[in-house]
């Protein structure tokens, strides 16, 4: 399954990767996620780095992995994602693109996951569902980054 959006920011790209990456910024744009706890409190960034993320899914909070698979400041940034509610050997890949323009900056947003067993019956509501959060999402995430 894969979902790409974009959304131009009335901001910089520096501002935009400060918005980004920044864990007191990021409860602004995803206010899903409830905390981050880096595995090294002395490396909590960077291509490499491991956390848990304790995200609000309906009426419970779920742990998720994430690794950082790209790390290029004020460019690039891309995560996995395991655990939580996904199914056993899944991951969901996800990758932010800054892209400088005349006006600011367009944020290009793309997941992808590949579905297995039960999920993959359900991967048109999914994508679905997906979709139209993702959209907010990068919403509230242009209205932060323009606000910083």
């Amino acid at each position: 399954m894969r979902v790409r959006k974009s959304v131009s920011v009335a901001a910089t790209p520096d501002t935009c990767w400060k918005v980004l990456t920044s864990r007191e910024h990021l409860k602004s744009w995803v206010p899903e996620v409830l905390d981050t706890i880096p595995d090294d409190p002395a490396r909590p960034e960077g291509l490499g780095a491991t956390s848990t993320m304790k995200i609000q899914e309906g009426k419970r909070v779920v742990e998720y992995r994430e690794t950082i698979t790209a790390w290029e400041p004020g460019r690039a940034l891309a995560v996995r994602l395991t655990g939580g509610s996904f199914g056993k050997d899944m991951a969901m890949d996800v990758d932010y693109r800054l892209v400088p323009e005349s006006n600011g900056t367009r944020l290009d947003y793309a997941e992808e996951m590949e579905l297995k067993g039960m999920f993959i019956l359900m991967a048109p509501l999914f994508w679905i569902i997906s979709g139209a959060k993702v959209g907010g999402t990068l919403s509230r995430f242009a209205k932060a980054a323009a606000a910083a």
